[in-house]
């Protein structure tokens, strides 16, 4: 997997980038990433508000010795990058510059830990209010001293590139999902909250039936729970020193 041509900075550009702002003893480290996430909140048996965002940048690090410099710029254009890496390069070190022949070399996993075919535009809008309905409604189920439910659903992509001086470069893609459920219960007149979720690196194939229960039980149950509570002691109290 070489994601390259999707931040569109090839072998030859990090040659060039590298060039441009390492000194002679340095190392230095480019880290690419792009994420994309929609999240939906559900809330009085309709859709409360819904979004989609897109952000990313490159993160430049540059050794010297027993010193690191660090700076990062937030678009993938290599003017950018260069001028981000300068200064990376001049808190690390003073030193004059010099210039590297680099041999790339891919850095490949032999397993993929998070695989997803649905995710973001995979997965309908649709599809994802009815797990919050359900979630909801399942809550309300659960004891008629639930008043109050809100759920949030919220599924993310993060791409990364990683390229180093030394030859090294690798990708990931890392798919995400989150599903929270916050409720109130009300019993002669208090009120106490309740929450629970799920949140794992995948896709929606990870969710089901059984994690929806789970996950609306639990939440009903604690704010329940909590309508039994009582304040903690406060004030004033004896302290053994010595029994």
């Amino acid at each position: 997997m070489d994601l390259s041509k999707f931040f569109n900075f090839d072998l030859k550009d990090a040659q060039k980038v590298f060039n441009s702002f390492l000194k002679r003893g340095q190392r230095g480290e480019l880290y690419f990433e792009f994420t994309e996430g929609i999240s939906i909140n559900f809330e009085d048996d309709i859709v409360k508000s819904a979004s989609k965002v897109q952000e990313g940048g490159v993160g430049v690090r540059v050794i010297d010795g027993i010193t690191t410099g660090y700076s990062y710029c937030e678009t993938f254009d290599i003017k950018s990058i260069i001028k981000a890496g300068k200064v990376a390069s001049q808190i690390a070190s003073q030193k004059q510059g010099s210039s590297l022949s680099l041999n790339f070399k891919e850095i490949k996993s032999e397993r993929v830990l998070y695989k997803s075919s649905q995710i973001l535009d995979s997965f309908s809008l649709e599809k994802r209010v009815n797990y919050l309905k359900t979630l909801v409604a399942q809550s309300y189920k659960y004891s008629p001293l639930i008043k109050k439910a809100k759920a949030r659903i919220t599924d993310s992509v993060s791409r990364v590139f990683i390229v180093n001086s030394e030859g090294e470069y690798g990708s990931d893609i890392r798919p995400y999902i989150s599903l929270s459920l916050s409720v109130i219960a009300e019993k002669d007149g208090k009120r106490e909250f309740g929450r629970d979720g799920f949140a794992k690196k995948g896709g929606y194939e990870l969710l089901n039936n059984d994690t929806l229960k789970k996950i609306s039980t639990e939440a009903s149950r604690k704010a329940i729970l909590n309508l039994d509570s009582r304040p903690a002691p406060a004030g004033l109290m004896p302290v053994v020193l010595r029994a």
